[in-house]
């Protein structure tokens, strides 16, 4: 479970011509690419921080697989939950509809951003140019949807001026059941540079199997 203290910013995303849901995340928390992204083949995806939870994930994930809207599979997953207050929730759906739920007992500066079929949200950041800058480099990159999620992810790093980031993941479904791309880095210094560097190996290899 992510704790309020700590930093995390990320970013979910949809390519629909491709057919790609995707979310890239970094944090100062370890395991963040085990807790915070879930993401589905023609479903969509979902990102739970502040306070996380792996199972709201998996129920976000199953609503969306029923085509539930995303403001949907929010209002669903905050339905009598005493922790609303102290989480963040980002949906996408697969019409590529966002909606997103920062709660307001989150602690530093916690805040979101809306964009065509992404969203960026997060807390404990050193104030909303991490967010803006984060979402002006996922709009303004090129190339496939983990690719640009990666771009983004650099932008914040290299914004963030607070608690320095330690993990980072980037996670993008396509036509199968498993992840098409599930890339991690834990405790790590410079975590999006690594995930950068890992990325660029994954490509080479052809994309893994």
């Amino acid at each position: 479970m992510l704790k309020q203290q700590e930093t995390i910013c990320t970013i979910i995303a949809a390519d629909l011509k491709a057919a790609e849901f995707g979310i890239g995340v970094t944090s100062s928390a370890l395991s963040v690419g085990k807790n915070v992204p879930f993401t589905g083949a023609h479903s969509g995806a979902v990102a739970v921080q502040g306070y996380s939870s792996p199972f709201f994930g998996i129920a976000g994930m199953k609503f969306l697989r029923e085509q539930v809207s995303a403001q949907e599979v929010i209002d669903r997953l905050l339905s009598g939950d005493p922790l609303k207050a102290h989480r963040q929730i980002i949906v996408i759906d697969v019409t590529g509809k966002t909606a997103v739920h920062s709660g307001g007992e989150l602690g530093a500066f916690a805040g979101f951003r809306q964009g065509d079929a992404y969203a960026v949200a997060g807390c404990g950041l050193s104030g909303e140019d991490v967010i803006s800058t984060c979402a002006k480099a996922f709009e303004d990159a090129s190339g496939d949807l983990a690719g640009r999620l990666l771009a983004a992810l650099v932008a914040a790093e290299k914004k963030n001026t607070g608690t320095a980031f330690e993990s980072a993941a980037v996670r993008v479904s396509k036509d199968a059941s498993y992840p098409y791309v599930d890339i991690r880095v834990d405790k790590h210094a410079e975590p999006v540079k690594e995930l950068a560097r890992l990325f660029d190996i994954w490509r080479k290899k052809g994309a893994g199997v």
